[in-house]
Formats: C-alpha cells, sequence, structure tokens
C-alpha cells in the first residue's frame, strides 16, 4: 500500500501523525535556547608582558622579539605580530581556523616556559590568553561614595569585587577608574650624595624590609612549631625608620633621613566619572 492509498484509506491516522508532528513542533520552539553573545572562540592567543620602566626599544629587544620567535615555532601558526610600548609588549598569535583554541593556549604556553630564563629579571610574568566572546563585559555599573575616594576603593576592592565574581554566571569583575592608595618615596639627591647612599641602594634595602620568610621548625616534647621571620611595614613611621646604609661614622641612616615619605594614590591610568562626579 502507498502512502497515498493509506492516506485516502486511513484519514484519521495521517491528521494524528501531523498533530503530533505538530505538537512537538511547538513543544521544541519553546525549549529552544538562544544567546545575545554565543561562545565564538576563534584560535587567537595574547601575550602580555609588563616591563616596568622600560622603553619601547629596550621591550621591543628584550621581550617582544623573543616572545615572537618562541611563538612562530608552534604549528598551525598563521601569523605573529605585536606592539611594543612603554613598559609593555603585547604580542599577538593568529592560527588557523582548523587550530583548537585551548591547545593552541597550551603550546604557546609551552614555548614561552622554554625563553622564561632568557627574558629579563625585571619583566612581570607574561600573561597569556585567549580571545573569546564570553569574557567580554556585559554589564557596567558605576558605583560612587561620599566616603573617602581611597577607602571606597579599597572597600571595592576587597569586600564588593569578590562578593560579585562569587555570583554564578560571573566570569571576571574588572575595577575601572578610583583612586587607589598608594606609599609614595621621594628621594632627596642632595641628601644622597651627602651620605653617600645610592637609590639603586635604598630600592634593595626596601625590597628586603618588607617580606616575610620561613625559618624553620621548632621540635620539643609537646609538638613541632613553623617559625616564620615577619618583616612586612604596617606603618609609615616603620617604613620611615627602614635603615638604607650606614654613613662612615657607622651611623645607621633611616630612609626618612633621606627622602619624604607620603601617603598618596596612585597615578590616574584610566578616569571613570558618573554625572561629572568621580566613580
Amino acid at each position: 500500500m502507498t502512502i497515498t492509498e493509506l492516506s485516502i484509506k486511513r484519514p484519521i491516522l495521517i491528521v494524528v501523525v501531523f498533530a503530533a508532528l505538530a505538537l512537538a513542533g511547538v513543544y521544541s520552539y519553546f525549549q529552544l535556547n538562544y544567546e545575545l553573545l554565543p561562545d565564538i572562540t576563534p584560535p587567537h592567543v595574547s601575550v602580555i608582558t609588563a616591563y616596568p620602566g622600560a622603553s619601547p626599544n629596550e621591550v621591543e629587544t628584550s621581550l617582544s622579539k623573543p616572545i615572537e620567535d618562541a611563538a612562530s615555532n608552534v604549528e598551525k601558526v598563521k601569523r605573529v605580530f605585536s606592539t611594543s610600548t612603554e613598559g609593555l609588549s603585547m604580542v599577538w598569535i593568529e592560527f588557523r581556523q582548523s587550530a583548537d583554541a585551548d591547545e593552541a593556549l597550551q603550546m604557546v604556553q609551552r614555548r614561552i616556559n622554554e625563553i622564561a630564563d632568557k627574558l629579563p629579571v625585571e619583566a612581570r610574568a607574561p600573561v597569556l590568553s585567549k580571545f573569546s566572546l564570553s569574557e567580554f563585559p556585559v554589564l557596567r555599573v558605576a558605583a560612587v561614595s561620599t566616603a573617602d575616594s581611597r577607602e571606597f576603593f579599597q572597600e571595592l576592592k576587597e569586600r564588593i569585587r569578590p562578593r560579585l565574581a562569587q555570583i554564578p554566571g560571573v566570569g571576571a569583575v574588572t575595577l575601572i577608574g578610583g583612586e587607589e592608595r598608594e606609599i609614595k618615596v621621594y628621594l632627596n639627591a642632595k641628601k644622597l650624595q651627602a651620605r653617600n647612599v645610592s637609590p639603586l641602594q635604598v630600592v634593595e634595602m626596601l625590597r628586603r624590609s618588607d617580606i616575610d620568610l620561613p625559618a624553620g621548625k621548632i621540635k620539643d616534647a609537646d609538638g613541632e612549631y613553623d617559625v616564620r621571620l615577619a618583616g612586612r611595614i604596617r606603618s609609615l613611621d616603620e617604613l620611615r625608620s627602614v635603615t638604607v646604609g650606614y654613613g662612615r661614622d657607622g651611623r645607621r641612616i633611616a630612609l626618612g633621613d633621606v627622602a619624604e615619605v607620603n601617603d598618596g594614590r596612585k597615578t590616574d591610568a584610566v578616569i571613570s566619572r558618573l554625572n561629572n562626579a568621580p566613580a
């Protein structure tokens, strides 16, 4: 029996079949999901490395070029290009469409690890990331307060941002603008010269003075205890009293003797405003 004969002789069966198909279609329509920003991850990898205080030429020679050479040896690389600015190296690696984004990121990471010992010691660790539309910000919120701007920034950074990041579906929370606290040390060239202390010596002594170090363990009859040397600077007075050298007569030279220490804020790199007010 053909479909035509079946349709003529048993019309009720055909009606039931098409009714079932129609109901299934309506049900499937309401079950469809859609995304405003679908998760499309093209095979692009970026390598961003900070090198504080370095000139663009130095950044290009010591960071961008070695990273480019290392990334060029990865399979399925289509092209590599970079941008070198003062204190920052940005390298982009574009792969062929047949490459997997996660595998590409891992391969670039291995190449970067192989040349890590050849990069400048003063440079920060390279930060690798893959391009993904899901990482684009979908919500921007402005926060303002009548409280002290630096205290308000710390409140947002230490308490509000971690809570927002724990909300299901939130990938990352980034703070833009605000006034972040920064302790500024202004060296006095004449005082340094008079006491025969170099700026590099001051920097090194400050670096050594603001650390916590493990000092081993102590065992006794009651148990075992970890010992640490707590050397973190807790206040401006402690910072001013840090020893940065010794004079010819053996007297201790404190940081406050050769520098001015202020409790200030970081220089604005990005300014955010709401209704002409800082936010």
